[in-house]
């Protein structure tokens, strides 16, 4: 059901998705001609994307990066008041599922295969941005909200209201 997926040909497709979603989801439709879906990370060799498919349809993805650096992120700037307590830790972030395919528990499937990469990995830390509905979801594996991302520090990041939340190895629910 969910695959890693190493064709970096297909990148595009998982681009598209993310545009796609964002701008049927009628709250946000705004922000999907705002922001560039495909950042820094998407070709970075740390860069592990998860996929699921209908066929050969991408229907949900989710990406996770185990960095060694806030200087790698997309938005540094946006998390600059973060402590980052480990050398190596993960940026968790690009979920998204096609509007015909939610509440099948993809967001959830997604979410928990990259926690259990990290423990694999013996990553101990994560670092991630989110908004409304998913904040609930992702305090319920063990993320924890820790500030309020200030957009206003980085003007490519205008999510318009979300979090910086992070998550130690000690407290994930799977």
């Amino acid at each position: 059901m969910i695959e890693i997926c190493h064709d970096p040909d297909r990148l595009q497709e998982i681009v598209r998705l993310r545009h796609f979603c964002w701008s049927q989801n009628s709250s946000d439709s705004s922000i999907a001609n705002k922001v560039d879906w495909q950042d820094c990370l998407d070709r970075d060799p740390s860069a592990v994307h998860w996929v699921i498919l209908d066929g050969p349809r991408i229907v949900a993805s989710a990406r996770l990066n185990i960095l060694d650096d806030k200087s790698q992120l997309p938005y540094p700037d946006v998390f600059n008041a973060i402590d980052v307590p480990c050398k190596s830790f993960a940026f968790y972030s690009r979920l998204v599922v096609d509007p015909d395919y939610r509440s099948r528990g993809y967001s959830l499937a997604l979410d928990k295969i990259r926690l259990q990469y990290m423990i694999d990995n013996r990553i101990n830390f994560a670092l991630a941005t989110a908004r409304g509905w998913r904040l609930g979801k992702l305090r319920n594996i063990g993320f924890k909200v820790v500030a309020p991302v200030n957009s206003g520090v980085d003007p490519r990041w205008d999510l318009g209201n979300a979090s910086i939340i992070t998550i130690r190895k000690k407290d994930i629910v799977l």
